[in-house]
């Protein structure tokens, strides 16, 4: 996987789209309005009141854990609201946590912080742009911030000072604006050295400056990442349960060569907030990472619960919902299809493509990344009757199509009726020829042909092996090996399976089990664990009698393995 690119996500700006702002304290009538500084208490009065107007009590969320972001408020529920604020938004449920920062504007109106808060999660994440449409609220709230900074600490006077320089009123000026204020975070904690929420702060604010985009393809730091990765783990040593550096930690990690430095962070926050799914969820990207894909599909499932139960109980709005629930699910079908449980893989893909119909997918073409899961897990599982019934989707739809004709293809190849599947390699080179239709970005930066031109050369691949022209299959199984490796980092990775696991096999079957040994050490070390690499490793070492080695893998792919309902005969799909 490439980590040269941030991973911009532009497909969550469509779903803003989708719902309109994204916080459900949106306002109305104020776009164009020009954005006053406050001076005068009365003043500053009746802008509380237009802020606080026609917005429903937030509800107090029980389990986000015990952290705590002590302001200048006499009034304990108000800092409970506080602290569900900022938690909720170290979280990433930013929705809800300007709903509970505004509640606590609504118990002390002249608390600065409250309104800081609300400003804060306006802004841009590593995961969403800011929408621009919401540029005069948050400079409104900020001004009101200021109005109020009299009774705040300094502390709190240095945050609103800061974050004020992210809302210029100018929405074109948001790259120099998110400079601006890391530049001033970045002075706040110098000032404040020892306070870990400003640091958390700082290190969010220096992220957003390039999301997803720490490090180079071969791992080394950008600019700037060394610095903010040793001062999150400073932050860590001192408070090992921070919510908002655990978070932060594992995005710097995940995508590294080395993910397992964030291990003991995916541990603790597992079970940190158990109201709080997306951070629940957040240990997975390290679990999978480091090959722990029972844990990963256990914290999937604890997310899931924790959201489907957050959203009933307080009737979620805005993105969340709509985004970062479904991934939790998205996420358990990647993670139990790498540990082998076909019953969970494809009830999870289900679960997720039914989420989408078909305006749905017309209207917002990345989600075909969700509609395309049961195709791909019946293939993996060699489910291939099942994939012959599969009926077609939209026309219309040139990425999902051109997956049908992928998995069609396979099964054609692996029943052998080779010249049915020779027709579906033409229907699906002749989609991917096409590049014009596939030019939109599914859940990262990867364009839908960047990841569907991977399919022609795996079904090219199996089709002459299938035909005993294994230079050729190999030759294609190869360029598939570094279309896929070439990928923007994401997770879960947008192709549905390693390419590797096909070429291994291959040359087993092509009598080079030296050569396949190989390929699946190098999967393996993209794949920690990968109990489908572990087998054919096993393979590849018993062909050259290297006793020993295969029976200390053959006990890893056992463990591997302990949570498998299919009984595999080779690595790649449906053997």
């Amino acid at each position: 996987m490439s980590f040269e690119k941030p991973v911009l996500v532009g497909s969550l700006l469509v779903i803003i789209g989708m719902v309109g702002m994204p916080c459900s304290f949106a306002h109305t009538g104020h776009g164009n309005d020009e954005m006053p500084v406050i001076h005068d208490e009365d003043t500053a009065s009746s802008v509380t009141d237009e802020l606080l107007a026609d917005e429903r009590q937030a509800s107090v969320l029980l389990d986000l854990g015990t952290h705590t972001f002590p302001v200048s408020t006499k009034n304990k529920l108000a800092q409970q609201f506080i602290n569900q604020g900022l938690n909720l938004a170290y979280g990433f449920n930013h929705t809800e946590a300007g709903r509970a920062f505004k509640e606590a504007a609504r118990l002390d109106p002249k608390l600065a912080m409250a309104y800081w808060g609300q400003a804060l999660v306006l802004g841009p994440n590593i995961n969403a742009p800011m929408d621009a449409n919401e540029e005069p609220l948050a400079v409104k709230l900020i001004n009101q911030a200021k109005a109020l900074m009299a009774t705040a600490s300094p502390k709190e006077q240095a945050l609103i000072q800061a974050l004020e320089k992210r809302y210029s009123g100018m929405a074109e000026a948001r790259k120099l604006n998110d400079q601006a204020y890391a530049d001033a975070m970045r002075g706040v904690h110098h000032q404040f050295p020892g306070d870990p929420d400003i640091a958390v702060l700082y290190v969010e604010s220096t992220m957003n400056l390039r999301p997803w985009g720490y490090w180079m393809r071969d791992g080394y730091p950008y600019a700037g990442t060394a610095d903010i990765v040793a001062l999150t783990e400073d932050i860590l040593r001192r408070y090992p349960n921070h919510p908002g550096a655990l978070h932060m930690y594992i995005h710097l990690m995940e995508p590294t060569p080395y993910p397992e430095r964030a291990e003991q962070a995916a541990d603790t926050l597992l079970t940190l907030m158990p109201q709080a799914g997306h951070m629940i969820h957040m240990s997975s990207h390290i679990y999978q990472r480091v090959g722990r894909y029972a844990d990963a599909v256990r914290s999937n499932q604890m997310a899931i619960q924790a959201d489907e139960e957050y959203i009933a109980q307080f009737k979620a709005q805005g993105l969340y919902p709509l985004a970062y629930y479904p991934h939790n699910i998205h996420f358990l079908w990647f993670a139990a299809s790498a540990s082998g449980q076909y019953a969970l893989a494809l009830k999870s893909a289900r679960d997720t493509a039914e989420k989408i119909d078909d305006t749905l997918l017309q209207q917002f073409p990345f989600t075909s990344i969700f509609r395309v899961l049961p195709y791909w897990t019946l293939a993996r599982f060699g489910q291939w009757q099942s994939v012959l019934d599969e009926s077609a989707p939209p026309a219309d739809n040139a990425f999902l199509t051109g997956s049908w004709h992928y998995v069609r293809g396979l099964a054609y190849v692996a029943t052998g009726k080779l010249k049915q599947a020779a027709t579906e390699l033409a229907r699906l080179r002749k989609i991917v020829g096409n590049s014009a239709q596939l030019d939109y970005q599914l859940l990262s930066q990867n364009t839908a042909y960047a990841v569907l031109r991977i399919a022609p050369e795996v079904l090219a691949g199996e089709l002459a092996a299938a035909h005993g022209k294994f230079d050729t299959a190999i030759t294609h199984l190869e360029r598939a090996v570094r279309l896929e490796d070439g990928l923007v980092y994401t997770e879960p990775f947008e192709w549905h399976y390693p390419p590797r696991l096909s070429l291994g096999a291959i040359l087993l079957e092509a009598g080079h089990p030296d050569e396949a040994e190989t390929v699946y050490w190098a999967d393996l070390r993209h794949n920690r664990n990968n109990g489908w690499a572990l087998f054919g490793l096993q393979q590849a070492l018993q062909a050259q009698n290297k006793t020993t080695e295969a029976e200390a893998v053959a006990a890893r792919f056992k463990e591997a393995w302990q949570h498998s309902d299919i009984t595999l005969s080779a690595s790649r799909m449906g053997r």
